[in-house]
């Protein structure tokens, strides 16, 4: 599967994945990689740029009128939550990609030049020092919320809609909220 990355109307670029499994992948690399044949690569992204300056979903962030981005790690997430809570025609919540578990200041000025106010960070539940991390980048120029995925194994595509709709509703941390509870655990 290949996804256009835009940016301002521009296609800038691409991510390409593969339609296996991880674990297909794995178990075949395994055999090629004792045969010495090919390995497959589960992303191949495009080369000529650099996503630390991009946003996937960017466009449809609306300037002065999306109140609220919801700032996931990849691709498949943001189809998982615009799928889940049916954001497809909502202007004032939109989900956005980083391309991985951080943010770039060139991203945070993207969101600041559309007039975004509130952030939920919605990265995976593993990503506990990453999420603190990029909250307290994120405060100076956004409120922020996390959404506080309970069970670390599981992502934005493997939640039901109830798990999503109970984050949403119940889960929301502040940063202080959401660094306290991570101490306790």
């Amino acid at each position: 599967m290949i996804f256009p990355v835009i940016d301002s109307g521009d296609v800038v670029g691409y991510v390409a994945r593969h339609t296996w499994s991880k674990e297909e992948i794995d178990n075949y690399n395994r055999k090629a990689k004792r045969a010495g044949e090919y390995q497959i690569r589960r992303f191949n992204n495009s080369t000529q740029n650099d996503f630390v300056k991009l946003l996937y979903n960017y466009d449809a962030v609306i300037e002065d009128e999306t109140d609220t981005v919801i700032l996931v790690e990849g691709i498949f997430d943001v189809v998982a939550i615009t799928r889940k809570l049916e954001l497809y025609d909502n202007p004032h919540f939109v989900a956005v990609a980083t391309f991985g578990k951080k943010v770039s200041q060139a991203q945070i000025y993207k969101l600041q030049t559309k007039g975004v106010r509130t952030v939920v960070l919605g990265f995976d539940g593993d990503a506990v020092s990453a999420i603190k991390q990029t909250a307290t980048e994120l405060s100076p120029y956004f409120e922020v919320f996390i959404a506080d995925i309970a069970d670390p194994t599981k992502d934005w595509q493997d939640l039901t809609d109830t798990d999503i709709f109970e984050i949403f509703s119940g889960r929301l941390r502040s940063p202080l909220e959401y660094k306290l509870s991570k101490l306790q655990e």
